[in-house]
């Protein structure tokens, strides 16, 4: 919502910023409430164990949502770029100092929560500004005009990334589940290093073009034509190297 309007109000950021924390308030509550029957459920106390502090994570990430979209609506999203690595590399260096150290799963957790908790404090020093209490009942409104699509589109994707794992876990177990989401998450790797980057900036281009219909569909057309042709002939190549190099990589 802040990256689609083309006038900003102080309002819409503060709504934005109280809704988006409601919200996530909402959610990671539910998660965090779900734990134990959850556990149970797969037979797992690790399980139980570990989505409270996943909750915590999402929350945390949550709060760094809107200055992260202000730094994208100005387009620096090379600033985002490098707190991206650096965020990145320091999670890994933590999860790989306590795998070492024989803290097993807790070591991936403990990374989700550091590279969560310096990306959200990060962002905030990128930006200057900081929410208020001032907003209007038509200020949500504005938002959630806009929101509501988007939190049911990615909930729809929620739902269909989700199923597959549940069904997979009850039926091959945790390690198939492991397994699934690592083949998952390489072969969406691709797709991401080309057309992520490239959405992130389309969509503010998008956001600056809005009234002209023709050049919007002039810019989408031509960056359909250019993932297209970048992600196609990366895939195929990548489906003909998957059998070698997986086996070689991880046995």
């Amino acid at each position: 919502s802040v990256q689609q309007r083309s006038e900003l109000e102080e309002g819409h950021l503060n709504g934005t910023f109280w809704l988006n924390t409601f919200l996530c308030l909402v959610f990671s509550g539910i998660i965090a409430a779900s734990a134990q029957p959850l556990g149970q459920l797969f037979g797992s106390s690790t399980l139980a164990n570990v989505l409270p502090l996943l909750a915590l994570a999402a929350l945390i990430s949550s709060f760094g949502a809107l200055p992260r979209a202000l730094l994208e609506r100005d387009l620096q999203n090379h600033k985002i770029a490098a707190l991206n690595v650096a965020v990145g590399l320091i999670s890994s260096c933590v999860a790989l100092a306590l795998a070492i150290s024989g803290f097993g799963i807790w070591s991936l957790v403990a990374s989700i929560l550091t590279g969560t908790s310096l990306g959200t404090l990060a962002v905030w020093a990128m930006v200057s500004w900081r929410p208020g209490l001032y907003f209007t009942r038509r200020h949500i409104r504005d938002v959630a005009q806009f929101t509501r699509d988007t939190i049911l589109t990615n909930l729809l994707g929620f739902l269909d990334d989700a199923i597959p794992r549940g069904i997979l876990a009850f039926v091959a177990g945790a390690r198939a589940v492991g397994l699934f989401d690592l083949a998952m998450k390489m072969s969406s790797a691709l797709s991401g290093v080309i057309i992520s980057p490239i959405a992130e900036v389309a969509m503010n281009t998008v956001a600056r073009m809005q009234s002209s219909k023709d050049d919007v569909h002039a810019l989408l057309h031509r960056l359909v034509m250019l993932t297209t042709s970048l992600i196609y002939p990366m895939t195929l190549g990548a489906i003909v190297l998957a059998p070698i190099a997986l086996p070689f990589v991880f046995g």
